[in-house]
């Protein structure tokens, strides 16, 4: 039973990430993108996408990619707001 829980909270998890990345961009950007993003394989996030309904662009880079930065960017770094 434990490990049934624990499947569940990693999907939700994985779903959360995706939906995160994607709306950060307003959903301009690839499978690809998502999966650069997250970490999560892009199968995984197409997958994810197309069972909750959730449209990307084709695979290939958005003309975002080069101008944004990462949004985990920030949680990755050691920043603590502090000089």
């Amino acid at each position: 039973m434990k490990h049934g829980k624990n499947s569940k909270i990693k999907r939700m998890a994985h779903e959360f990430m995706v939906w995160r990345a994607g709306m950060s961009v307003k959903w301009i950007c690839s499978a690809a993108e998502i999966s650069e993003e997250t970490g999560i394989t892009s199968g995984a996030v197409r997958k994810i996408c197309k069972r909750k309904g959730w449209k990307f662009l084709a695979d290939g880079r958005s003309h975002l990619q080069d101008s944004r930065r990462p949004t985990d960017e920030l949680m990755r770094s050691n920043y603590t707001g502090r000089n």
